[in-house]
């Protein structure tokens, strides 16, 4: 694994960690927005809320916004973050979608971050899923 990708997931992982998992999916920017920090403390340039095109024939027709553009030293990573709620059953929508986000913005490698539990009504303890994808 590139080291500069596991910084990256180790800044995800102590995120979810230090707040802890109490804020629901109605406050995932608190998530976002510490991830934020954690890159900025680490000396990592980003681009927050970035917008990728759908393009047809060269015409924007769309377009997709991921959470981050991770700026690294040998490649960009897109990052998208986003609550559970058995999404995990739908993850190869979310696989296209960010490989799509990737092409667009020439990353290589991308990272999906599903956080919270598999259903609001289940007594399991929540936890973090990093998916890393590539092209």
């Amino acid at each position: 694994m590139n080291t500069d990708i596991k910084v990256v997931k180790n800044i995800i992982e102590d995120v979810f960690q230090s707040i802890g998992y109490g804020v629901d999916y109605r406050f995932y920017e608190a998530y976002q927005e510490a991830i934020g920090v954690g890159l900025r403390l680490a000396g990592i340039k980003y681009e927050k809320r970035k917008i990728a095109e759908i393009t047809y024939k060269g015409h924007c027709v769309g377009e997709y916004q991921v959470d981050f553009l991770v700026h690294l030293a040998k490649e960009n990573v897109v990052v998208h973050t986003d609550y559970y709620f058995d999404k995990l059953k739908n993850v190869s929508y979310y696989d296209d979608q960010i490989k799509k986000c990737m092409q667009a913005l020439g990353a290589k490698i991308g990272l999906l971050v599903l956080y919270g539990k598999s259903s609001p009504k289940n007594i399991e303890q929540p936890k973090l899923t990093i998916r890393e994808l590539g092209l």
